[in-house]
């Protein structure tokens, strides 16, 4: 098996498999651990690599950085994003 089946198959079902399905209650960290070190201008173009299920994407959405982005390589957590309403993720290798 080469190294892009091996890495499709295990990003496939990554959510189900590996990381669960998000929830609420990750408010607190984000305004303890990544608010502090957001930009003043919020017009900053922020972009979240392997963003998962797009929870942070949203927090930054939320607080007003509107050219948030998120890129996630598992299919199966991109449209956990979507679901959640989180049009601002998207599946891929890179930008």
């Amino acid at each position: 098996m080469t190294d892009e089946a091996t890495r499709d198959r295990l990003y496939a079902a990554y959510a189900s498999t590996h990381a669960g399905v998000a929830g609420g209650g990750s408010e607190p960290a984000f305004q303890r651990d990544i608010a502090p070190h957001l930009p003043v201008d919020r017009s900053a173009v922020i972009l979240d690599l392997g963003c998962g299920q797009g929870q942070l994407v949203q927090h930054l959405l939320d607080h007003g950085y509107a050219t948030s982005r998120g890129w996630d390589i598992s299919p199966e957590q991109v449209e956990l994003a979507h679901t959640a309403g989180s049009g601002s993720v998207h599946q891929g290798a890179s930008p």
